[in-house]
């Protein structure tokens, strides 16, 4: 039986992690939560347990992936609000990057270190120029956010543990993903949340919107889950892989697409609050590394992917 503990289990990616893992009969989970974190989206049973631990508790932290002794890990707690980082700067640095020194030299104390995939992003490339884009991962790094800030001091200690030290630890730098249970805070999600509140009359027919004009390569969150099972299976150790889907949307077109799949008439309301104080007019990623060595393809189509996010937030507010 091989043992693999998620971190941030409970959460968006962390859940469809738990879902495509399950399906092998194989795999034990260790499901590691934040101790003031609800169990939303499963439940505590066989092959699956659940540890209550603080990441920035490097003793406790350190005791509990000792009782593990796992053999994968993914690790996914973190902050991950591009926007809150603003006025979270704190909280997110040390949540990202001392979270994860904490959860590397844990894994190190163990007699034999396992296989570790850090979930990096696309934000920390920064403001490319257009002509200079898709981006692949020879780009320099430019982070115009403190969230951007934490994530590339988190991928380079995986870089160093990777290139430096030999150990087995695997890089992501993941573009936006959208999909079912993602929190109303993210864009996508804060869309379909408020249309399906005012098709069962919870609320007036209005979206209330930020930048409409920014353009972002979005993947579905079960495209990105089977892309990081692909990681730890199939790429190098210290490397840095895009995972995106190599196609731009505006926001505008993520609205157009999830209001296309209701029969009521919403009003669109700009609301200064949603616009974030540095944006990128497009982010852009190349996935041709991670298709090539790792051997990833994604298979669904954004409409889908959205089609599905709504139905989620009309069986959720019914």
């Amino acid at each position: 039986m091989t043992t693999v503990l998620i971190t941030g289990a409970a959460g968006f990616v962390g859940s469809h992690l738990v879902d495509a893992l399950l399906q092998d009969s194989t795999i034990s989970i260790a499901g590691l939560l934040h101790p003031s974190q609800p169990v939303q989206y499963f439940r505590e049973r066989e092959r699956l347990t659940v540890y209550r631990q603080d990441i920035l508790d490097s003793a406790g932290l350190t005791e509990m992936i000792r009782q593990v002794s796992p053999d994968v890990v993914y690790h996914l707690a973190g902050m991950a609000h591009v926007h809150e980082s603003w006025t979270s700067r704190r909280a997110t640095i040390e949540t990202n990057f001392m979270g994860t020194f904490h959860l590397l030299e844990a894994c190190r104390a163990l007699p034999v270190f396992p296989k570790v995939l850090l979930i990096g992003s696309g934000e920390c490339y920064g403001v490319v120029p257009e002509k200079e884009q898709p981006i692949d991962e020879s780009r320099p790094l430019a982070p115009a956010s403190p969230y951007a800030v934490s994530k590339i001091a988190q991928e380079m200690l995986g870089i160093q543990y990777g290139r430096a030290e030999g150990l087995p630890v695997f890089i992501s730098r993941s573009f936006n993903h959208t999909g079912p249970r993602q929190k109303e805070t993210f864009v996508c999600s804060a869309f379909a949340m408020q249309i399906a509140r005012a098709e069962n009359g919870l609320s007036n027919p209005e979206i209330h919107v930020g930048n409409l004009t920014a353009r972002r390569d979005f993947s579905d969150v079960r495209d990105v889950v089977n892309a990081y099972l692909t990681l730890i299976q199939n790429g190098r150790p210290g490397e840095p892989y895009n995972v995106c889907s190599g196609i731009a949307v505006s926001i505008q077109e993520i609205l157009d697409i999830l209001l296309s799949h209701s029969t009521k008439k919403f009003h669109v309301v700009t609301d200064p609050e949603k616009f974030r104080p540095v944006d990128m007019p497009l982010l852009l990623g190349n996935p041709e590394k991670v298709q090539t060595e790792a051997g990833w393809k994604p298979r669904f189509e954004l409409s889908q992917t959205l089609l599905d996010l709504l139905n989620y937030w009309r069986a959720r507010v019914a």
